[in-house]
């Protein structure tokens, strides 16, 4: 990352939240171990004429680690990284109320309801589909506090993760067996520690392929599918699917898609994607009817939160446009067929 000499610039940047002077001593062991490759690797001289001296290098160590955005495309795949100043001014929330998006390089901030005056705005700076321990773990990590939102305080996401249908069960799946604590209707799993969960959801996320439909079916019959070994092994039976069979991988998108109903306020980016892989699916299988009102639901998502101009709304416009029209012609095509028949 290029840091600019001009004045206004460099300004900015150091301006930006630095916590350095917060952070416990492993963690700043971790950030000074950068230091010496830099200046390896920009040489002495150059190395003490941008920071002068290892502390300054320090803290802008921190500063970018604290203030990086993560660049993603119109599919929130991470494509790069960057510093954007007014951007570090929006606040963290499990349950945010806005998300970031990009046109190119430039990025946008695009609410994802509907904000009263005086009402903060937040993003997420995790993924929201993990697990609380592992998402306070990353937020200590990377930005020194313990998240306090109404998702972390509530957890009304974090027992959908956890649902079970019935009673105590033991866990068998590859390589880890654990048992949980029963509970009528929501449990943790396992009962010991919510990082073991996180390991075991590694675990899923790891599993050799072949093993996936075979495992989604047995614990699909314990847990429903907003558990989140249930709903990693639908992710990747849906991958496997679609590769062999459209018409397989759609029972697994849809229910994936009933998970991003729960597991989402009314519009967000990911399922604005996932109405839109629903709809190319029944698109490809000929089923327009289908596809049609699924790409409605992607278009009014992806309009709130891509915008209007975003390619992604062009290019699913265009695929909307021509299965409407392809309904058009078998309507045509059958008042035909029914005016010769009355002839």
């Amino acid at each position: 990352m290029k840091i600019s000499k001009n004045k206004i610039d460099a300004e900015t940047f150091e301006n930006l939240c630095c916590n350095l002077d917060q952070l416990e001593e492993g963690e700043k062991v971790k950030y000074a171990q950068l230091v010496e490759p830099l200046r390896y690797f920009l040489g002495t001289e150059k190395f003490q004429s941008c920071f002068d001296g290892a502390a300054k290098c320090l803290e802008v160590i921190n500063r970018v680690a604290v203030n990086t955005v993560t660049l993603v495309n119109d599919e929130f795949t991470p494509i790069g990284y960057g510093i954007y100043p007014e951007a570090s001014l929006v606040n963290h929330s499990c349950e945010p109320n806005a998300v970031f998006v990009f046109r190119n390089k430039q990025l946008l901030l695009r609410t994802l309801r509907p904000i009263a005056i005086n009402e903060e705005v937040f993003v997420s700076y995790t993924d929201q589909l993990v697990p609380k321990d592992k998402r306070r773990q990353i937020l200590k990590q990377q930005f020194n506090f313990i998240c306090q939102c109404s998702e972390c305080v509530n957890e009304i996401r974090e027992q959908l993760f956890h649902k079970k249908k019935f009673g105590t069960e033991s866990l068998k799946n590859g390589e880890f067996s654990l048992t949980e604590s029963g509970f009528p209707e929501v449990s943790v799993l396992p009962d010991s520690t919510e990082s073991d969960f996180s390991k075991i959801l590694e675990g899923v996320k790891n599993m050799n392929t072949d093993d996936c439909f075979d495992k989604l079916e047995k614990l699909g019959s314990k847990y429903f599918d907003t558990n989140l070994l249930v709903h990693e092994l639908l992710v990747k039976c849906a991958n496997i699917a679609s590769h062999k069979s459209f018409k397989s991988a759609l029972q697994f998108e849809l229910r994936l898609l009933d998970n991003f109903q729960k597991f989402y306020p009314d519009y967000h980016p990911m399922k604005s994607l996932q109405y839109t892989r629903v709809s190319k699916i029944f698109s490809f299988l000929g089923k327009v009817r289908s596809s049609v009102e699924y790409f409605e639901k992607a278009l009014r998502n992806i309009a709130v939160t891509h915008g209007c101009e975003s390619e992604l709304y062009k290019v699913i416009s265009e695929q909307f446009n021509l299965d409407q029209r392809e309904i058009a012609h078998f309507e045509e095509q059958s008042l035909r067929k029914t005016a010769l028949t009355q002839k």
